[in-house]
């Protein structure tokens, strides 16, 4: 989380938008903040969420969404910080159409 927020913080002016969601309640994740901070937007599941996202939630997981608000492929697991970077990069030069 630490790394995603300098992500973040470093391109969030070129259009970068980073949420996390967590189906944890916003007590839990205060505390959990208080020892790793970020800046980025956490979200609470609520009941109006559909079962997708809380199922999407009980993992770490990222998902890269293009502008166009298409999901764009990750670099493998495997990879560096460095190559989610450039993939972050690359969307956030492209501009919809």
């Amino acid at each position: 989380m630490p790394k995603l927020d300098r992500l973040y913080k470093e391109r969030k002016e070129r259009g970068l938008v980073v949420f996390g969601l967590s189906d944890e309640n916003a007590e839990t994740q205060q505390k959990f903040l208080a020892k790793v901070p970020v800046s980025y937007p956490l979200l609470t599941m609520t009941d109006g969420v559909p079962d997708f996202y809380r199922d999407v939630a009980r993992y770490p997981a990222l998902f890269l969404v293009d502008r166009d608000g298409q999901l764009q492929p990750l670099p493998e697991s495997g990879e560096s910080l460095t190559a989610l970077e450039g993939a972050v990069d690359k969307l956030l030069g492209t501009q919809s159409h």
